[in-house]
């Protein structure tokens, strides 16, 4: 089943592009697809669709429910801006300030289970370090 890069298979269905084939049960697939793509918060987020996969997903990790819930405020708040922008009167220099992204640094630890994964996270947040869990 294909979970992620249905515009991509639909614009270019001859192309010939990497893919990564995983052994995951619907629920796995959910919060692949929820969390799967970084870039993904640079583009625009269909409200009503995501509401409807976060309250499909169950997790038994707080770390990840806080992540995901998160994830819906973020995308609310995104979309009451967007609406309220809409309202304002159009300011060109300020349209170059959004598109400028602050560079941020990263380090991705692979863990063999989701319960290693947890007590990094725990034992990071202990020691004062911004950090978040992803499943890729």
């Amino acid at each position: 089943m294909l979970i992620d890069g249905h515009l991509r298979a639909e614009t270019t269905p001859d192309a010939v592009v990497p893919v990564l084939v995983l052994d995951v049960d619907d629920a796995e697939a959910d919060k692949l697809l929820a969390t799967l793509d970084p870039l993904a918060a640079l583009a625009e987020t269909d409200g009503t669709q995501l509401d409807r996969l976060l309250a499909e997903i169950k997790t038994q990790s707080a770390a990840l429910g806080e992540m995901l819930a998160g994830l819906a405020a973020a995308a609310n708040s995104a979309a009451d801006t967007a609406m309220s922008d809409a309202s304002a009167p159009a300011d060109e220099s300020a349209g170059a300030a959004a598109s400028e992204l602050p560079a941020k640094y990263a380090i991705v630890i692979h863990c063999e289970t989701e319960q290693e994964q947890l007590a990094l996270l725990e034992r990071f947040e202990q020691e004062g370090l911004p950090c978040r869990a992803l499943v890729v």
